[in-house]
């Protein structure tokens, strides 16, 4: 399993409700979770750009935040 932290400015459950169904589209995430403007992604065979392109294209920020 991997772990990635992206950086977002999604903040508010009102956001996090908008992606929620984004993120359950993608195969392989098991979890994730939003905190202070992190975004935390868990899951098997998961890419990082993927949840960037499509948290960008629903209209926030997402980078990846290197260990």
């Amino acid at each position: 399993m991997k772990i990635f932290q992206f950086k977002t400015n999604i903040n508010s459950t009102q956001q996090q409700e908008k992606i929620k169904p984004l993120l359950h589209e993608i195969k392989g995430i098991t979890r994730w979770s939003v905190n202070n403007n992190a975004m935390q992604v868990e899951g098997y065979g998961i890419k990082p750009e993927k949840i960037i392109d499509i948290i960008t294209s629903a209209g926030y920020t997402c980078s990846i935040i290197e260990d």
